[in-house]
């Protein structure tokens, strides 16, 4: 229900040109955390509005000032709880989707440092 919320909140946000870099450092690190926190959704349509949220803000923070997204999918798409791996899959779809738009050779280079990265963690 929070994350319906959030999204919801989103939407007005995006109409008055809310922008998520305006929100403080801690309050940014709240969302990710429970972005993080809840792959277990059991609506599809949360979890895939969820989803894009993710990667809406990945393609600005991701991996300089989210770290440990990348890693956390990762470890939730090798865990044996069915729901759990699927909302992970969903959301690296849309995360990796997202970062592969960008344009700019800075951002390239960044989303083949992210693409090396997946093909080391999952060949080990």
């Amino acid at each position: 229900m929070f994350f319906k919320r959030f999204i919801f909140l989103r939407d007005i946000f995006e109409q008055s040109n809310f922008s998520f870099s305006a929100l403080k450092e801690e309050e940014k690190d709240v969302i990710r955390q429970r972005l993080l926190a809840n792959f277990n959704e059991p609506s599809h349509q949360i979890c895939t509005q969820m989803s894009v949220l993710v990667a809406k803000i990945a393609r600005v923070d991701c991996p300089r000032n989210w770290p440990n997204l990348l890693p956390t999918l990762l470890q939730s798409v090798r865990c044996d709880n069915t729901l759990l791996q699927g909302r992970a899959l969903m959301v690296l779809h849309h995360v990796l989707k997202t970062l592969a738009s960008k344009r700019l050779a800075a951002d390239r280079k960044l989303f083949e440092d992210v693409r090396c990265y997946l093909q080391n963690t999952t060949q080990t």
